[in-house]
């Protein structure tokens, strides 16, 4: 009984750490600074609250995106209708971003904490609560699981299959087993078509279970594989009522990420790979991950080792053929970094001597220095006003903006500062040689040199890396700091600049 309180104090503990890291983005970039994903989520699910219906018609991302929100908000907006009124945006993301991060997060602790127990390669008495605190404590992760978009949350559904793959790896292959994997990993794809890759995890699961029991379990594997197909086609029932829409989105997701391609394969690997095994836990961090393999190694766990470290390697491998690569490709496969750093860490703790464990009590020091002040960071900027509400504000007092032409660079983030003040032109590299332009980092632009940016070893907050790391290969460049690379043009002056968060926004005035 005692362990049992011992652990929800624990449990506690971790849970109101992630309220207090997580409550401040949900306020962040709202209307009208939405995230242009997530404004079309919040669009769909107004039209479907609107129909009352369940049947969707925006397919570039996955139903279970929209299903939660739909569900749970349908008898609230019913409510409201009654006194001729509607769900607002704000109202509607806000509640969203809360369930996919906050609550999914918190489960994502207690199953965390779970995996440790089942693992059992730890010696230290608080290594479950150790991984609680990686996990909610992570930098990246603070700044990346923000929105209400599918890679949020995605990791989510990783840390559910790897428990039930770990329990019937330490356990039995059976029919509920094979089921809870084809359910996860149904709704998984059904939140994100990527997730689908994962079912590599559980062909592994199964070689390792026919090698172990020299059984082949193939009712369980049939039965896993039907019921996959099964749930796919009824949790994407839409799709198949919109079969034309469906696959024009489908076509349109692959398409943006454009052709294959073997060209700066290298670079690409590369960025994938530091996003994954290094930046989510620092250079420092990698270390301890390596750690973590050697043990393994050392073990001769290679179950693990293939789960862990191999197949997301085959991950990236894959994804590094594309033109279009981003960071936030890689956060469902996050959860298995941390149990490697986890691993890494203990066995530094309860093993390593002499020179080895010297060197490792500096890096574990810069660790936890690194960590805490990256999340600082990520918190204090998440207090800071909006950028733009302060560059809104600010133009918002100067007559010489009103009804003028002014150029921008609008891009995925929401509508610009001067909107219903200025006549707006799309002109990022200012070609029509107007009098004013205003200018935001988010976006490209004739201003900025947006592929000169802070190597990616050196960020400290995250949260807006998917904008300043798109399709760009100078990422491993000599830049320590997020100062902007202006670039020089004669025929324009900057007068005034605002930051805080949100984008740097930049306004340009024309030189007489």
């Amino acid at each position: 009984m005692r362990k049992i309180r011992q652990l929800d104090k624990r449990l506690l503990i971790l849970l109101t750490i992630n309220l207090f890291v997580r409550l401040p983005s949900l306020f962040n970039s709202l209307d009208p600074y939405i995230f242009c994903d997530e404004q079309l989520y919040w669009l769909e699910v107004k039209r479907m609250l609107s129909e009352k219906t369940i049947i969707i018609n925006f397919f570039k991302a996955g139903p279970i995106n929209f299903y939660p929100v739909f569900i749970l908000l349908l008898p609230v907006e019913i409510i409201v209708n009654t006194f001729n009124k509607s769900l607002y945006s704000t109202l509607v993301i806000v509640f969203a971003r809360f369930l996919f991060n906050f609550v999914i997060s918190s489960i994502s602790i207690i199953y965390l904490l779970k995996i440790s127990k089942l693992l059992n390669l730890t010696k230290g008495k608080e290594s479950d609560f150790i991984l609680g605190l990686l996990y909610v404590l992570n930098p990246y992760l603070i700044a990346q699981t923000r929105i209400w978009y599918g890679d949020s949350y995605l990791h989510f559904f990783t840390i559910l299959l790897a428990y039930n793959i770990l329990k019937i790896y330490y356990g039995n292959l059976d029919l509920y087993g094979a089921s809870y994997l084809a359910i996860i990993l149904a709704v998984g794809t059904s939140v994100k078509f990527n997730f689908i890759f994962l079912i590599t995890s559980i062909f592994i699961l199964y070689l390792a279970k026919v090698k172990e029991q020299n059984n082949f379990y193939l009712k369980e594997l049939i039965v896993g594989i039907i019921l996959l197909i099964f749930l796919i086609f009824i949790l994407n029932f839409s799709a198949v009522l919109n079969f034309d829409k469906f696959l024009s989105d489908f076509i349109w997701n692959i398409e943006n990420y454009e052709e294959p391609t073997t060209e700066n394969y290298l670079l690409k690997f590369l960025y994938y790979f530091l996003f994954l095994f290094s930046v989510p836990v620092t250079f420092f961090g990698f270390l301890f991950v390596l750690s973590g393999l050697f043990n393994l190694i050392k073990l001769r766990k290679y179950f693990l080792i293939t789960l862990f470290y191999f197949l997301p390697l085959i991950y990236i491998s894959f994804f590094s053929f594309f033109n279009v690569f981003l960071n936030r490709n890689i956060n469902l496969f996050i959860p298995f970094i941390l149990i490697c750093l986890n691993l890494g860490i203990d066995n530094f703790v309860y093993s390593e001597k002499g020179k080895v464990r010297n060197l490792l009590k500096v890096n574990l020091l810069a660790l936890f220095v690194i960590y805490i002040l990256s999340t600082s960071v990520t918190i204090i900027d998440d207090l800071e006003t909006d950028s733009r509400v302060r560059a809104r504000n600010w133009i918002s007092e100067r007559p010489e903006f009103y009804n003028k032409e002014v150029g921008i660079n609008t891009s995925c983030n929401g509508s610009n500062v001067a909107k219903n003040i200025s006549i707006l032109i799309q002109d990022k590299d200012a070609n029509q040689n107007l009098d004013y332009y205003i200018i935001d980092d988010y976006g490209i632009s004739g201003f900025i040199n947006s592929n000169d940016r802070k190597n990616i070893l050196f960020i400290m907050n995250h949260k807006n890396d998917h904008y300043y790391y798109f399709k760009n290969l100078n990422f491993f460049t000599y830049r320590l700091t997020d100062n902007a690379n202006l670039i020089e043009n004669k025929n324009y002056s900057l007068i005034k600049q605002f930051s805080g968060n949100g984008p740097n926004v930049y306004i340009f005035k024309k030189v007489n």
